[in-house]
């Protein structure tokens, strides 16, 4: 677990997914929506032998930016997350400085959250930012 702490960067995003069964699967991901089946992606395909999870790195992103993402399987975009107005879990990168922001610890340590969405589709079953 120590690994996906650190992975959330300036510039760098953990995306955890799982499906119901062995696929191949991209995560697309934008600062701006809406998001389709064409927006900017990483592929990758779940397998059995790792309980059909897996991890997906988003590189090369903008520093204290929010990006929403959302999950291709075969031809249909999943939403995820079905309660935001969007339809599309998000997440902000770090800044480039830490201290400059009101929501550190006073130590110079950024507190950060990550909401676990639960995706209603036949063949996701979640998508989390890590």
């Amino acid at each position: 677990m120590d690994r996906l702490r650190t992975n959330r960067q300036q510039k760098n995003m953990c995306i955890w997914i799982r499906t119901t069964g062995s696929t191949d699967v991209k995560v697309v991901y934008d600062a701006n929506l809406p998001l389709s089946v064409n927006s900017r992606c990483v592929e990758y395909r779940t397998a059995a032998e790792d309980d059909n999870t897996g991890f997906v790195e988003l590189t090369g992103l903008t520093p204290d930016t929010c990006y929403y993402y959302g999950v291709v399987i075969g031809d249909e975009l999943i939403k995820t997350d079905r309660e935001s107005d969007t339809g599309f879990a998000s997440f902000r990168t770090l800044p480039d400085t830490l201290m400059k922001k009101k929501a550190h610890s006073g130590r110079g340590i950024m507190l950060l959250s990550s909401q676990f969405h639960e995706v209603l589709s036949g063949r996701l079953a979640y998508a989390e930012a890590i």
